[in-house]
């Protein structure tokens, strides 16, 4: 997965892009 944007690093060590949050939670 390629991001443009800023991202955040998970508990679990899974990285993803602040604007996917709504997806993931």
């Amino acid at each position: 997965m390629v991001v443009g944007g800023p991202t955040i690093t998970l508990s679990n060590g899974v990285k993803m892009p602040l604007v996917g949050l709504g997806t993931w939670q």
